[in-house]
């Protein structure tokens, strides 16, 4: 169920409002604007539906390039490219999940698309067992001043050491939120601790309880597909908030499927990033450098269909 927080401090707007008071009726418009943008149905379709692109996986697509960020031509390539995947993500889908070092700049032309802003930090090895650790430099309330929801990727094991902490770090970020009037989706990614074996019974255990857990810390959530239909059904009857299916480790026929059986289930959509561009690592020169031609060609035609073909999806449930 969607929630809509409305914080009036001026006095409400009625149909008798006198025409002189412009500043009254600017102020209650300044409010609804930045409730809407701030909220849900920012990144919601009119059927309530949610497609979701990330361009915070800055380190992880100059790494699939072979590029070192420490060099700023490199940097420039990166962030080019998600220029032009945010482009056509704007275009087709609901949202982008954007970040403060590499995509922020994508805000300004978002299309239709609502902004989901990260708020933890932007690295490619990030270590599961740690507590999140936030960008520095840009916090709830300069999200607030650029009218963004909120983005927050948590590892978690229900038997964790640091499980207390990041709920009690989870928590206030919820509180802080709301207090701010910010919508969160938390992208929960539960992993396998290293001393065990991965089975898909006790991980479809381990996210339930997670799940139970995290679920009213948060607006929305984005989940690992749990193993099987049965699993899903269940997911989303525990639920009262929309949850939608992230993709960690997929290739992209893979999540196309999981995403239709999550859907069947009673998903909302779906948060997408590695999976449409996996393949470019075979583009490259001689020199093994990247084949920046045929990358931006594969982006407009392949990457391109598959964001249409996923949200096609999405809408025919």
């Amino acid at each position: 169920m969607n929630r809509v927080k409305i914080k009036f401090s001026t006095p409400r707007i009625s149909l008798f409002t006198p025409y002189n008071s412009y500043q009254t009726l600017n102020s209650f418009f300044q409010i609804l604007y930045t409730i809407i943008h701030m909220t849900l149905p920012s990144i919601q379709s009119d059927n309530k539906t949610i497609g979701l692109l990330e361009l915070d996986l800055a380190p992880k697509l100059a790494s699939c390039l072979g590029l070192d960020l420490q060099i700023s031509q490199n940097v420039e390539i990166v962030v080019n490219l998600l220029e032009q995947m945010g482009k056509i993500g704007a275009e087709h889908l609901t949202g982008l999940v954007l970040d403060p070092i590499y995509s922020f700049e994508l805000a300004k032309n978002q299309g239709k698309a609502g902004i989901l802003m990260r708020l933890t930090t932007v690295r490619e090895d990030l270590d599961p067992l740690a507590i999140p650790s936030l960008i520095s430099n840009y916090g709830l309330e300069e999200l607030r001043n650029n009218y963004n929801m909120a983005c927050l990727e948590f590892y978690y094991h229900p038997e964790e050491e640091q499980a207390l902490k990041k709920k009690q770090l989870l928590a206030e970020v919820h509180d802080y939120c709301d207090y701010l009037d910010i919508d969160l989706l938390l992208n929960l990614i539960v992993y396998t601790p290293a001393d065990e074996e991965f089975t898909p019974e006790a991980f479809q255990e381990d996210q339930l309880i997670a799940i139970q857990e995290l679920k009213n810390s948060t607006d929305a959530i984005a989940l690992q597909c749990p193993v099987d239909a049965l699993a899903i059904a269940t997911i989303t009857a525990e639920l009262d908030i929309p949850w939608i299916f992230a993709n960690y480790n997929h290739n992209y026929e893979e999540f196309k499927q999981e995403l239709r059986i999550c859907l069947e289930n009673g998903a909302s959509g779906f948060i997408v990033g590695e999976s449409l561009w996996r393949e470019l690592n075979r583009f490259k020169l001689e020199d093994k450098s990247p084949d920046i031609e045929k990358i931006t060609q594969f982006i407009d035609t392949i990457f391109q269909d598959r964001v249409i073909e996923l949200m096609r999806i999405v809408e025919e449930g």
